[in-house]
């Protein structure tokens, strides 16, 4: 009489021995180790690509693109930089 999850292994010799069968973990469980396996390497690989942009672009200024940003002069809310400069348009 086995425990629930012990099998009988026979080898070609003749010789059996009893074994614990990790297959009875199931394929869900297998599934979701591969997957999270996956999004670990997939995190790391993009790390890296993520650290040689910025070290390309770390001797490079960076100009932040048109767009509506806080006052520096604080005389309004927001103030538009066109991308090169700060504009006389300002929202409150």
């Amino acid at each position: 009489m086995h425990n629930e999850g012990e099998y009988d292994v026979r080898f070609l010799d003749g010789s059996r021995t009893t074994v614990l069968a990790l297959v009875d973990i199931g394929a869900g469980f297998i599934v979701v180790l591969v997957g999270i396996v996956m999004l670990a390497v997939g995190n790391i690989r993009r790390g890296r690509v993520r650290k040689r942009e910025w070290r390309a672009s770390a001797g490079k200024s960076r100009i932040p693109p048109a767009d509506w940003y806080r006052d520096p002069s604080a005389i309004a809310r927001l103030r538009y930089w066109d991308g090169s400069q700060w504009t006389d348009y300002t929202a409150n």
